[in-house]
């Protein structure tokens, strides 16, 4: 199992037809009046694997690291009962999931946060999240 891709978003929200709703993709950086301060963020996902690999359930989860790479969260996520993997496909082919996850990150530093989507105790993808404080205004 892979991850296709992975995009942070101001919202994001999986429909029942295995698509994405997604406003905002490609946010990945914030400005904040001052640290600390908790920063909400979606995270846009979608899972790729041929179609014998749907039929095991797997552990999914989102690993927030700080920009100094310690580990600050981790967020385990229920994998989905209904997969839409439709079994009369060519077994070469591979199959997808869209999943939405939101996160709060308790940011206490400028720089770069990193979520990483863990499937199976594996990183699969590592999504770059810039949280800056928010420059004076000129002349203040």
């Amino acid at each position: 199992m892979r991850v296709a891709w992975a995009v942070p978003a101001r919202y994001a929200e999986a429909m029942g037809d295995g698509t994405l709703t997604i406003t905002g993709a490609g946010q990945n950086t914030v400005l904040v009046p001052a640290f600390p301060q908790e920063v909400g963020i979606f995270l846009a996902i979608n899972l790729a694997a041929p179609a014998h690999e749907w039929d095991d359930e797997h552990q999914l989860s989102v690993r927030l690291r700080h920009p100094d790479m310690h580990v600050i969260g981790e967020q385990a996520f229920p994998w989905p009962e209904e997969r839409g993997v439709n079994p009369e496909g060519d077994p070469s082919w591979d199959f997808y999931m869209a999943l939405a996850t939101f996160h709060l990150i308790p940011a206490d530093a400028d720089g770069g946060y990193q979520l990483e989507v863990v499937v199976d105790e594996h990183m699969r993808a590592a999504v770059p999240v810039i949280i800056h404080e928010m420059p004076e205004p000129p002349g203040e």
